[in-house]
């Protein structure tokens, strides 16, 4: 059984490699890269316009901040409950 010990160090190896990795940048060039993660849950459908956060609003935001940055948009699930329009 590996012991306690063992499993840290690795651990702590894998941190500092992964460390020197960001730090020396072996691709060359500055790390100017900025992004955006846009994280949605428990939506409900909400996809019609009635001052809610809803998916129109969600692509507007992500139209908004692809201009300047790279985005991620996330959605945790839960979109779909009772009518096809929502609760």
């Amino acid at each position: 059984m590996i012991s306690r010990k063992v499993v840290v160090a690795v651990v702590a190896v894998a941190l500092a490699l992964c460390a020197v990795v960001v730090i020396v940048n072996p691709f060359g060039g500055g790390l100017n890269a900025s992004f955006v993660i846009i994280h949605t849950n428990d939506t409900h459908c909400f996809y019609e316009g009635d001052d809610q956060l809803n998916f129109s609003t969600v692509a507007a935001l992500r139209e908004q901040y692809s201009e300047d940055n790279v985005v991620f948009t996330v959605d945790a699930g839960d979109f779909l409950q009772g009518t096809p329009t929502g609760p």
